[in-house]
């Protein structure tokens, strides 16, 4: 059975992860342990809550070093929500803050974009996905299949040929799943995501080794 490590960091939707991982047959464990982390076949980078908060949590641990550390072993590493945004240079989040900077970009809030700074905008619920890039994950999605998304805060990658799916909010495209090496991102959250989700979590299954 192949091995998946969930970052515990303290902030994630860690249970709704392991559930996913359960179902379609991955042996999946919840660890910041160095050697455990480093024997698995692929990590998730879970996360909920604000960057600057994670980015503490995950200096504390080491988790940045160890995280930089499997990403040279050309294993999967699959982020998302605010996982996604932690892989990502730096965030505007309450100041900038630097990430983990395995992925040329930026994090940036919606309201920003669609209402010039004037509210804070959370984008929450099911929303279609544009897909660009057919990649591994993403391999038995529709396109246009609905998945659910909570965030206030976009990825805006320096390179936009690693954008795999674009979304929209009120008319304003953004990148809402990534891929990039070895690492896969997806601002909504696959485990929320019923049918779809599941097939995301099987075709992790499938490409490990």
């Amino acid at each position: 059975m192949k091995k998946v490590s969930v970052i515990n960091y303290g902030m994630g939707n860690i249970f709704s992860i392991v559930s996913a991982c359960k179902k379609v047959g991955l042996d999946v464990r919840v660890t910041n342990d160095r050697d455990e982390i480093l024997s698995s076949n692929a990590i998730i980078l879970p996360g909920v809550g604000s960057f600057n908060s994670a980015m503490n949590k995950i200096k504390d641990l080491k988790l940045d070093l160890i995280i930089s550390e499997f990403h040279k072993s050309n294993r999967p590493i699959i982020g998302i929500c605010l996982g996604m945004q932690l892989l990502f240079n730096e965030s505007d989040e309450r100041g900038k803050t630097k990430g983990l900077g395995l992925i040329e970009g930026r994090v940036s809030s919606i309201d920003n974009k669609l209402l010039n700074g004037n509210k804070e905008f959370l984008n929450i619920g099911w929303n279609s996905i544009d897909i660009k890039i057919k990649n591994s994950l993403l391999n038995q999605i529709k396109n246009n299949s609905k998945f659910y998304f909570v965030h206030s805060f976009l990825c805006e990658p320096k390179n936009t040929k690693i954008v795999s799916s674009l979304s929209q909010i009120d008319g304003y495209n953004f990148c809402s799943s990534i891929k990039f090496e070895n690492i896969e991102g997806f601002q909504f959250h696959p485990e929320k995501s019923s049918d779809n989700g599941v097939l995301v979590y099987s075709e992790l299954k499938k490409i490990l080794k």
